[in-house]
């Protein structure tokens, strides 16, 4: 892919094209795909650089480049350096940025589907009056403009060991309580709503799709506690079983805490096998070196806990899988969806309530997700309704 190098990132009058060998510059911008410097583009060398831990010089690492900058909004680094020196600055950045996008791999190319997802966030609109009665305002960024809006919620999406997505800055929506979402109002007023759309059941959904088993219905733990002979078990305490398992409860520890549960030595079992789970952790230790291995698109997780290593793996496919679905669904509808808040399987977007109905309709199949060619189910529901409303 071409690598494009904006005058204002270099520090120069002209742009920088790079087309495999093909170094040019010019007054002309690039309109197609491309890598850039910007880090707040989709495709940003930055983000991959630093989801990558690689340290890539973005700009002449001089301490005159620093002090003019610290004086000028916008600073001509061939001026600075001299013309010779320039060019060696930007013959390493070429090389660096060439080096960094040369093989496909996770962070050039499914990483930014969630990059591209998370370009699209808008700013949420808060209610001033009810945000004021918040006793913990300041520390959920409860802050606003003028107009209402809020700061657009930034994501750290590569830090995280289980590839699951932190706010760094912005409205912190991930911590704050259910009760608290009444603070956010449509940006139309009476004439909005936000709605939020979550994937059921994501992590042993994907799983389960992962182990071969395609066009799973709705309700995923009725057809798991058919599949295992579980029948006698309530739903809601099979659901906690599911979970336990996915997330790296021994065998004697899941026996103590569902004792109660006839045969429950049986029933762990039976779900463990269901799930797959002893085949994905023998895929995992065959690729593991040094402790790191990839999730199902090829992120790099490390784990020294063997109980833990699923978990990571089902975790960071599912925040893929989850961006994948809803990447798709705010570009189909974006004529009438405004996405404002990502959390984990859960999309929130603001929505005129005359086109509500075309959001349940769009979901009611569940959302596709393109990597794996196939659909999961979704549920469509109020986001910021109060239970005493």
């Amino acid at each position: 892919m071409t690598i494009f190098l904006s005058s204002k990132a270099i520090g120069y009058d002209r742009n920088v094209i790079v087309d495999d060998d093909n170094v040019t510059f010019t007054q002309a911008t690039h309109e197609g795909p491309a890598w850039h410097l910007d880090a707040h583009a989709f495709q940003s060398l930055h983000r991959v650089a630093s989801a990558t831990g690689q340290r890539i010089r973005f700009k002449p690492d001089d301490n005159r480049v620093s002090w003019w900058e610290s004086f000028n909004t916008v600073v001509r680094y061939d001026h600075v350096l001299g013309r010779a020196a320039y060019l060696r600055y930007i013959k390493d950045l070429v090389t660096d940025c060439k080096a960094l996008t040369s093989c496909e791999n996770y962070y050039t190319s499914q990483y930014q589907v969630q990059n591209k997802l998370l370009d699209r966030l808008e700013p949420a609109f808060l209610d001033k009056d009810a945000a004021d009665k918040i006793e913990n305002r300041d520390t959920l960024s409860l802050v606003a403009d003028d107009t209402g809006m809020c700061a657009v919620t930034s994501y750290d999406n590569f830090s995280s060991s289980t590839g699951r997505m932190s706010v760094k800055a912005g409205p912190k929506i991930m911590t704050m309580s259910k009760e608290t979402r009444h603070v956010f109002r449509s940006r139309w007023g009476d004439e909005g709503t936000l709605l939020s759309v979550d994937f059921n059941a994501l992590e042993p959904r994907v799983i389960m799709t992962l182990m071969g088993k395609a066009d799973l219905p709705a309700d995923i733990y009725q057809v798991l506690g058919d599949e295992v002979g579980a029948s006698h078990i309530d739903r809601s305490t099979l659901k906690l079983m599911v979970l336990a398992i996915l997330y790296g409860m021994s065998r004697r520890n899941f026996i103590v805490k569902f004792v109660d549960v006839p045969d429950v030595d049986v029933t762990y079992d039976r779900l463990l096998a269901a799930l797959g789970v002893k085949k994905i952790l023998g895929k995992i230790k065959d690729q593991m070196q040094d402790n790191i291995f990839t999730n199902y698109y090829g992120r790099h997780l490390k784990c020294d806990n063997e109980s833990l290593m699923v978990n990571h793996y089902t975790q960071s496919t599912a925040v893929d899988v989850a961006c994948d679905g809803f990447l798709r669904f705010v570009q189909d509808c974006e004529n009438f969806v405004t996405p404002v808040f990502l959390l984990h399987d859960e999309i929130v977007i603001d929505v005129k309530k005359d086109d509500v109905n075309k959001v349940k309709e769009y979901t009611a199949q569940g959302l596709y997700i393109p990597s794996l060619d196939t659909r999961f189910h979704t549920t469509t529901k109020v986001f910021n309704a109060r239970k005493d409303h």
